[in-house]
Order: structure tokens, then sequence, then C-alpha cells
């Protein structure tokens, strides 16, 4: 190997150290950033869902939504994933519908004015996998964790 070829290399090698995604890491060690809206690091976010009664086809409503989701823009990272869990066990007989401060009735003609009922809001977690090791799955640490 030439001294030409060898420079090269040690410069390839400290580009790759001096870069967070591809710099080598302890073994073992992965590290995945949470962000929530807390602090306004990610957004408040409802899920919209289209009604399937006949008097509602084709309206949308408000829905909570769950699970793992993979962001699908174009040029994604393919290490940033959000995560929402369903509403608590203590929390299942509230509807979207149910309001705190407005008098109104629901879809269904029922009242849906429920001024002391202590209502619950799922929050938007933000999963960014930071450091991985050779052969390791964003995607697959990212649905662990949200477990």
């Amino acid at each position: 190997m030439t001294a030409e070829r060898r420079a090269g290399a040690r410069q390839a090698r400290a580009r790759r150290r001096s870069d967070p995604a591809t710099r080598p890491v302890r073994q073992g060690l992965r590290i995945i950033r949470i962000a929530d809206a807390t602090r306004d690091e990610a957004a408040q976010w409802w899920a919209e869902r289209e009604e399937l009664t006949a008097d509602l086809a084709g309206q949308q409503r408000g829905g909570i939504a769950k699970g793992h989701w993979v962001p699908s823009e174009p040029g994604a990272s393919g290490r940033v994933f959000y995560s929402t869990t369903d509403k608590s066990s203590t929390q299942t007989g509230l509807t979207n519908d149910d309001a705190k401060l407005t008098p109104h009735v629901n879809p269904d003609g029922r009242d849906a004015y429920r001024p002391t009922a202590n209502a619950w809001n799922p929050s938007l977690l933000e999963f960014t996998v930071t450091c991985l090791q050779p052969g390791d799955d964003a995607e697959a640490w990212a649905a662990f964790v949200h477990q």
C-alpha cells in the first residue's frame, strides 16, 4: 500500500469516527432518545378517522390512535419513530366527544357534557435511535422501547 493510499485510508477512518451515525460504539451499547411534548419537542397530535355510520359517511372526526408509527416522508433517516398508547384502564368510559367546558351532544344525539369527568389525552412520543450495534435494526429497537 502506497503512502498516499494509507493517508487516504486514515482520513476516511477519521471521517467515520467524527460522524455520530458511523462512529464505533461500545459493545452492547444502544442509545434511543425519547422526546415528548413537555418541552415542545414533539407534537401533541390526534389521528383522524372516517365515520363508518351511513348518516356520517365521509365526514372526518378526530380519533385517538395507538401504536408504533414509522414516518414515510421522502428522505427519512430511518431512525426516527413515533409512539402513542391506548386509553388507560381507568378511562374506558370516556369518548372523544366528551367535553368539560361546552355543553353539546355527540353524533348519536346523547349529551356529551361531562364537566366533572377526569379526562386523559394520549401523548405522542418521538423515538430517535441514535446509537446501534452493527447489524441492529433501528425499527425493531424503537418497537421494543414502545412496549
